[in-house]
């Protein structure tokens, strides 16, 4: 097996959607609030609760989207690795982290609403889910139960090519 370590680049240049997205929710969210239509039915300090907690959603996904961009932005060591040990998929805030080879069952390129995606496929996906924290452990049960795997990588958020990543990944497991 080979000695080297392989950096995939984070994409920085990719556009900040998610957090984009979540200001114009929450936006829409103050606009919905202010019309009282959710406060309408309650007392004033019921009302104001209730208020805030529907406010609550949108707030953290526009700050997710926000500490996503940044890291991607400024993490030196944002990146996806190939290593002798196995891959460190360390692309966004809700990446899965260090996974062995021996853990790696295999990996194939699928298409995704017209985007190539790096799925990589786990001997025991339950297993290296419940060594996340608590917020990526329901993510990533949420993407297991939809694509299989955990581990999905788009080919817009890293720098190089996806089927070349495949080809390096298929390489190591084969050896």
């Amino acid at each position: 097996m080979s000695d080297e370590i392989i950096k995939i680049p984070v994409n920085k240049k990719r556009f900040p959607m998610l957090f984009v997205v979540g200001i114009a929710f929450t936006f829409i969210t103050v606009l919905i609030l202010r019309s009282g239509v959710i406060s309408s039915y309650y007392d004033d300090v019921t009302g104001r609760i209730m208020d805030s907690l529907v406010l609550i959603i949108p707030l953290f996904y526009t700050s997710a989207g926000l500490i996503d961009f940044l890291k991607t932005q400024f993490d030196d060591d944002a990146g996806f690795y190939i290593t002798p040990a196995g891959i460190n998929d360390n692309i966004s805030i809700v990446s899965c982290g260090k996974i062995a080879w021996n853990e790696i069952a295999g990996v194939e390129v699928i298409k995704v609403l017209n985007t190539s995606v790096l799925r990589i496929n786990l001997v025991n996906p339950v297993e290296v889910i419940k060594r996340q924290p608590f917020l990526k452990r329901r993510m990533f049960m949420r993407t297991a139960q939809r694509g299989k795997s955990p581990i999905v990588i788009s080919e817009k958020r890293i720098e190089y090519d996806i089927f070349a990543l495949k080809n390096i990944i298929a390489s190591r497991l084969a050896q």
